[in-house]
């Protein structure tokens, strides 16, 4: 039924984009006429001038939307990467169709009424999804739209999957039970054992199947395949290894083997790897162009406070391993720790000015000059000091996996309040989230809760992030 369900659902759903966008060229096209003064006759005349061409527009853009998924199943994405995956292909197909307009030279569309309607159409099919998104997880919470799924398994990896689904009813999962050659009474029902596959999926026909095997068994794995593949059922694996896997992992065909790559950096793609360069040098130059005379100020205080340099040069640990100096100005009496300590509460050597400009994070505004450089982002993963970088490498879960990006002036984990003396494993959580759901508007959304609230130290003693200036 939910398969019959999802089809009725699609068309319904690219019949009322097609009803959006069309519409929304009909009420621009209104309101665009009455702001030159028309009467309701001519408004109405324009706005429905040339309908044939705008239900082939739209049909057009939904045939698009239909090959880039935007009709697939969302219940993994988050709202965030289904809109900004709208915003790049609507823009596109929005692109090209005021290049068309000004090659075919079509006088009857008003190129400012198309620009107003792109936008409005833009912003209701954003609302749209998010309606929709709201509605089915109401739905799925209280029993309704749910896909039912027989777990192929008795594991601990079952569990953890059964555990997943069960406190996440937006996704809308329901198991039906579970085949296994032992009793787990934390799976629920037992429908047979590994040879009685066959017809528990004739008789119970789920939507889907997910094998969750330990390492022990997979021996069976081929078997328990052929016989879902044979039925037509969707098949889903749970990996026995399923803890090293990240959210993002992909295949690779080299020849006819196949590899799974267990950590895809979506900055590496040239395409955004560029459009991150880009943001990182428009806000650092223009940081640097407002924030100069507010520079000066607190360079002139600095040199004021008392003898030593005006920034404090130290080594840190970037982008693939390597080291790199790290600026920032000076916020301590010149010491000789500063490569093995960390700040402490209410630390003596904080100068008075130091303590004012680390309460604000004043100090760390010449890092703008280590992105112009290259050696950081505005965005990413804060850097460590060598020192502390030995030693986290072996304790902490994961935690070279941040040196496969540029490091951040700020983070995810730094807005998420993981700053300062706070978990190193959370924190790693943090970047490691950052890096497998990186994008553009994450950047900017990062950006917006730092200048909007993220610069100022709630620490009581002004201490910075570990392995900053001891």
């Amino acid at each position: 039924m939910i398969k019959k369900n999802q089809r009725y659902f699609n068309w319904i759903n690219r019949l009322t984009d097609m009803f959006i966008m069309a519409a929304a060229y009909g009420v621009s096209a209104l309101l665009w006429v009455y702001a030159l003064g028309r009467d309701g006759g001519a408004a109405l005349d324009y706005a429905f001038r040339a309908p044939v061409p705008l239900l082939a527009i739209s049909f057009g853009i939904v045939v698009v939307f239909q090959a880039y998924g935007m009709y697939d199943s969302f219940r993994f994405q988050t709202v965030w990467s289904e809109l900004t995956k709208l915003l790049l292909i609507y823009g596109l197909c929005f692109a090209v169709g005021i290049g068309l307009m000004f090659l075919l030279n079509l006088h009857d569309v008003g190129r400012g009424v198309v620009v107003w309607a792109g936008i409005l159409s833009y912003a209701l099919l954003a609302l749209k999804r998010m309606l929709l998104r709201w509605l089915l997880r109401e739905l799925r919470r209280n029993g309704y739209n749910q896909k039912h799924i027989l777990i192929v398994g008795d594991t601990e990896i079952a569990e953890q999957y059964l555990k997943s689904i069960q406190e996440n009813p937006q996704y809308g999962f329901s198991a039906v039970g579970y085949v296994g050659d032992r009793e787990n009474p934390k799976l629920g029902v037992r429908l047979g054992g590994y040879d009685g596959l066959g017809r528990v999926l004739r008789e119970l026909d789920p939507d889907e199947v997910v094998i969750a095997l330990d390492q022990y068994e997979q021996r069976l794995m081929s078997g328990i395949i052929m016989m879902c593949e044979e039925t037509g059922i969707r098949t889903s694996i749970v990996p026995a290894y399923n803890e090293f896997l990240p959210s993002c992992a992909s295949v690779d065909l080299v020849g006819t083997t196949r590899l799974i790559n267990l950590r895809v950096i979506t900055m590496d793609v040239t395409f955004n790897s560029v459009m991150k360069r880009l943001f990182d040098l428009a806000i650092s130059v223009t940081a640097l162009i407002i924030l100069s005379p507010l520079m000066l100020i607190i360079a002139a205080a600095v040199k004021l406070s008392g003898p030593g340099p005006v920034l404090f040069k130290q080594l840190r640990v970037g982008r693939n391993r390597k080291e790199f100096v790290m600026y920032k100005f000076r916020s301590m009496v010149v010491n000789s720790a500063s490569d093995s300590a960390w700040s402490k509460q209410r630390d003596s050597r904080v100068t008075p000015v130091g303590a004012v400009i680390r309460k604000l994070s004043l100090d760390e505004l010449p890092q703008l000059f280590n992105v112009i450089k290259g050696d950081m982002s505005i965005v990413g993963p804060r850097p460590e000091l060598p020192f502390f970088v030995e030693q986290y490498k072996y304790s902490v879960p994961r935690y070279m996996v941040k040196h496969q990006v540029k490091p951040g002036i700020t983070g995810w984990a730094q807005v998420n309040g993981y700053r300062g003396d706070t978990s190193i494993t959370k924190r790693i959580e943090y970047d490691i989230w950052y890096i497998e759901n990186w994008s553009i508007l994450l950047d900017i959304k990062i950006v917006l809760k730092t200048v909007l609230g993220g610069m100022i130290n709630s620490e009581k003693n002004l201490s910075r992030d570990r392995g900053q200036e001891p």
